[in-house]
C-alpha cells in the first residue's frame, strides 16, 4: 500500500471497529512523513514492512522492518482512472520491488493464496515476497 499525500494510510475508528482485521506481510509505504495507521484491538498488525517517509511503527508489530522498500518507481503519481476507464490497475507495477529489496524472499506462506501475483506471476518462486508483487530473483 503506498501514499503519496493523504496523511491516513490505514484509516478506521479506533476501538469502535466492529471487525477485526489481520493487517501481516504487507507493505506501508508513504511520501508523507508520520502518515496516521489506526490502532485498536481489533486490528493486528504483523509482519509488515513500513517504509518510504518515516512511519510511525505499531507497537504490536514486533517483527516489523523499516528502510527503503527499492519499488522499481514509487514516484509515479495519479491519477489512476476515472469513472469512465476505470481504475487503471497497471499503475501498481511501479511498486515491485527491485533486485535487492529487502521485501523478497521474507514474507510468511499464505495457504490459499490464489496461486498468482497481481501481475499474475506464479507463487512462489523461493520464499514468498511481501507486498502483493513478487520480485525478481
Amino acid at each position: 500500500m503506498h501514499n503519496a499525500s493523504s496523511k491516513y494510510l490505514v484509516y478506521g475508528y479506533g476501538s469502535s471497529l466492529n471487525a477485526r482485521y489481520n493487517l501481516h506481510d504487507n507493505v506501508f509505504s508513504s511520501a508523507v512523513a508520520d502518515a496516521t495507521l489506526t490502532t485498536s484491538p481489533t486490528i493486528t498488525y504483523a509482519r509488515n514492512f513500513y517504509g518510504g517517509a518515516p512511519l510511525p511503527v505499531p507497537a504490536a508489530d514486533t517483527r516489523a522492518r523499516t528502510g527503503d522498500p527499492l519499488f522499481v518507481d514509487p514516484a509515479v503519481s495519479g491519477p489512476y482512472g476515472t469513472p469512465t476507464s476505470g481504475p487503471r490497475l497497471r499503475t501498481g507495477l511501479a511498486f515491485a520491488p527491485r533486485p535487492g529489496s529487502p521485501l523478497i524472499d521474507t514474507g510468511a506462506p499464505t495457504p490459499d493464496n490464489g496461486g498468482r501475483d497481481y501481475r499474475g506471476t506464479p507463487l512462489y518462486r523461493g520464499a514468498p515476497d511481501l507486498g502483493a508483487i513478487e520480485g525478481p530473483r
